[in-house]
């Protein structure tokens, strides 16, 4: 049985939470070219990149919870799995999203939660999951100072979404000034006009 933590943070209200994965971890890597040094310039040139190959050099973690600093429905921002990976020159965070809202409103938080954290389904199967990563500066949590940030802002960001197992599109760049502005281009990037 999942434990339940309340974890909050400036980007998440995380519910449950995984370990930090131990042993490989994600590599960065073009399709095109082979593998990404790590801190290679990810922008909209960078569109065949897979975030899911592995290397030993991140640290990650494994999240299942809120999307926070949002004015949305809990509906939309609820029942969300993340994984940050923090690299020696490159961070990222991968958002995963089961399903619609509909099917989501309708589990319970412990439901969802094990859907995301005992399985590594997310992985493959593109039709229930919907996952995007967001590729911006961020400092391992591990060693912030008492009252040190996770991100420095303005920060640039760059957004992608899974287009199929492997294949990563990128879907724009910008740059943000705050927490709020991070959330926001998160959800937007998770849910188009259509969808909203």
């Amino acid at each position: 049985m999942l434990q339940p933590y309340i974890i909050a943070g400036a980007l998440w209200v995380c519910t449950a939470i995984g370990l930090s994965l131990d042993g490989p971890d994600l590599y960065l890597v073009d399709q095109d070219r082979g593998r990404l040094v790590i801190g290679d310039s990810l922008g909209p040139d960078s569109s065949k990149i897979d975030f899911l190959a592995t290397v030993a050099s991140c640290q990650t973690t494994k999240g299942f919870g809120r999307l926070q600093n949002t004015s949305h429905s809990t509906d939309s921002v609820d029942k969300i799995g993340s994984l940050s990976f923090y690299c020696r020159d490159q961070s990222y965070e991968i958002v995963c999203v089961y399903r619609s809202v509909d099917v989501r409103s309708r589990l319970s938080q412990d439901s969802a939660a094990r859907l995301f954290l005992e399985s590594e389904d997310w992985q493959s199967n593109c039709r229930d999951y919907h996952c995007f990563s967001f590729v911006y500066k961020m400092k391992d949590p591990d060693y912030l100072a008492d009252d040190e940030d996770e991100v420095e802002f303005p920060t640039k960001v760059a957004m992608y979404q899974r287009v199929g197992p492997r294949v990563w599109e990128c879907v724009g760049t910008t740059t943000v000034g705050s927490y709020s502005e991070l959330s926001e281009i998160m959800f937007r990037t998770i849910y188009t006009e259509r969808e909203r």
